[in-house]
């Protein structure tokens, strides 16, 4: 069963443009047994015309549940209600909370940012000691917040801050922090939390390995 389970609608995350229609015709032409609609849910984002990245969840649940329908080997194109929730400490009451909530099928939770630093902004001083050191504190970050959100079920894009890492050969590996990469599966198994693999990632990573043998 093929199932994705991280997309985001036009009107609910200030970085979307389809609608939940488009996205099951998408959906059905590449075959998949469903998808899960799972908006940012972001406490700290503002969007540039100062539209905050959050939503009523119970709007957000009535609104998609006629759509509502278990993915299966049988038929495509099931729909799971989510949220991508931002993990960030100085929420963490309303985080918990809101990854509690029981109508969700599916909570994400992912790390946009690291110790106030927002990669799409400030990637410099992010990196400025290198790939190995700044994946390693992020990895351990992920790791805090798996911890923290034992009810989320899902970690986010674990290497969303290697887009937008200074140099061509970003690609995070777990060789360059496999101590953190370690320390964060223990508490995913413990939690019982799956980790989303980002299939753009999974297909440069051949290319990138030809590249770095030559």
């Amino acid at each position: 069963m093929v199932v994705d389970m991280h997309s985001h609608l036009r009107g609910w995350s200030p970085d979307a443009v389809q609608t939940i229609e488009e996205l099951l015709s998408a959906a059905e032409d590449k075959r998949l047994n469903g998808i899960a609609v799972t908006d940012h849910y972001d406490l700290d984002n503002v969007s540039d015309s100062g539209t905050k990245w959050i939503f009523d969840p119970k709007q957000y649940y009535e609104t998609h549940l006629p759509f509502r329908k278990a993915p299966s080997l049988l038929s495509r194109a099931g729909v799971l209600i989510g949220v991508e929730i931002s993990y960030l400490p100085n929420h963490i009451e309303e985080i918990k909370r809101l990854a509690a909530t029981e109508e969700f099928d599916a909570v994400i939770l992912s790390v946009h940012e690291y110790d106030h630093i927002d990669p799409v902004i400030d990637c410099k001083n992010l990196f400025q000691d290198g790939l190995s050191a700044a994946y390693g504190r992020i990895i351990h970050a992920i790791a805090e917040s798996a911890m923290a959100v034992p009810a989320a079920d899902i970690i986010g894009h674990y290497d969303f801050f290697s887009r937008y890492a200074p140099t061509k050969r970003s690609k995070m590996l777990y060789s360059h922090a496999p101590d953190e990469f370690d320390r964060l599966f223990c508490i995913m198994i413990q939690n019982h939390q799956a980790l989303e693999i980002n299939t753009g990632t999974v297909d440069g990573l051949p290319t990138y390995l030809k590249r770095t043998k030559k």
